[in-house]
């Protein structure tokens, strides 16, 4: 005759078969953790919009709709601009060097009388001799030419992969705006704090979420700007343009704006101009390029309870172990553990109790929700 297990054997089985399941789940969902938090903050940054749409049309299935359509049209459009700019740009520019070579008897006699002054004063710094230098630039060219190719053929290779990312995101946005109450909820529910304290936290992290997506849209547009006049200063055509293109430039990871101003000074250097060439560098590298350290840090001091060095730091380190996702990651630990730390003292110091749990907990996620 079989006896009914204990209550510890059966949650002994439970917490082992569920760590099993919660494992394979992770695994499952590994691939997607990008697109998934992508969503998250998109969800979290437009759920104001959301809960307008839906205040007005009493319609959760449309409102969240229509407020992910128009975020990933947000996305969308400014990517294909810059795409379809950068490369009809970047053609005119083939043609105009192409006609200077040919004039010149070809690009290979018109790439030497380029280098050949900057090569000379290079051999006589370091001892070199001028052709072991030419030869040394060339394979390194035709290194990062051949880099550059496997980047792109790598880029077009995962198109499949890049939609589904994409559609990923669309659909995880999509019911975000739907299932952000129930969420909020569950997170109350399960987190064995009072429930004041878990929508304190919640809070906290939407509007750390919210003042990185703030200082990332700051950045980029003065980082536009100030390239904008640097390429005035030089005398480069259509600068206004290049600003804007140079504004979404700032938004992509790692490389940002120099996917416009490094061409730009190659364009110059490889047209002599090599006073234009070096302003324009140094004024891209000193004063745009330390724009994101003096104004995102500033923007987001008013939501975190930090001071500038360990926003800062929080920036910095989480870039460095989470990768991109750090940018937004990295800011919202160092305020959920500021803010846990503070819980914890004053909780030790004043032995509050918890509120009643009947008593709604409200959903911090909305911009009108009490503080």
């Amino acid at each position: 005759m079989n006896r009914d297990p204990s209550r510890r054997d059966s949650m002994i089985a439970l917490l082992v078969m569920l760590a099993l399941a919660l494992y394979l789940v992770w695994r499952m969902l590994e691939p997607y953790l990008s697109a998934i938090f992508l969503a998250s903050v998109l969800g979290i940054s437009g759920f104001p919009f959301y809960a307008a749409l839906e205040r007005r049309w009493r319609k959760p299935a449309l409102a969240s709709l229509v407020a992910t359509l128009t975020i990933m049209a947000l996305i969308a459009g400014p990517v294909l601009f810059l795409v379809v700019t950068v490369a009809r740009e970047a053609q005119s520019l083939y043609l105009a060097l192409s006609a200077t070579s040919h004039s010149q008897g070809g690009w290979t006699v018109w790439f030497s009388n380029v280098l050949e002054r900057p090569l000379a004063w290079l051999a006589q710094s370091t001892g070199m001799t001028a052709p072991n230098l030419q030869a040394a630039l060339t394979q390194r060219l035709q290194g990062a030419g051949n880099s550059a190719l496997d980047r792109i053929g790598a880029l077009f290779g995962n198109v499949t992969a890049t939609l589904t990312q994409a559609a990923i995101t669309f659909f995880a946005l999509y019911f975000f705006f739907q299932a952000v109450v129930h969420l909020q909820a569950l997170a109350v529910r399960w987190i064995p704090l009072p429930a004041h304290r878990v929508t304190e936290l919640i809070r906290l992290t939407a509007e750390t979420i919210r003042a990185n997506v703030n200082g990332t849209l700051v950045v980029s547009a003065a980082q536009g700007a100030l390239m904008g006049v640097g390429f005035a200063i030089v005398g480069l055509p259509r600068f206004w343009l290049w600003s804007v293109v140079g504004m979404f430039c700032s938004l992509v990871p790692i490389v940002g704006n120099a996917l416009i101003w490094v061409p730009a000074v190659a364009y110059f250097a490889l047209s002599g101009a090599w006073i234009r060439a070096l302003i324009l560098l140094g004024w891209c590298l000193m004063v745009v390029g330390f724009t994101d350290n003096i104004l995102r840090p500033w923007v987001l001091r008013g939501s975190m309870p930090m001071n500038t060095f360990l926003i800062v730091l929080s920036i910095f380190g989480g870039i460095e172990y989470f990768g991109l996702a750090g940018i937004i990651a990295g800011p919202v630990v160092f305020s959920v553990t500021a803010a846990l730390l503070r819980i914890l003292r004053e909780m030790r110091d004043e032995g509050e109790s918890p509120p009643d749990p009947t008593s709604p907990a409200g959903f911090p996620i909305g911009p009108s929700s009490p503080a």
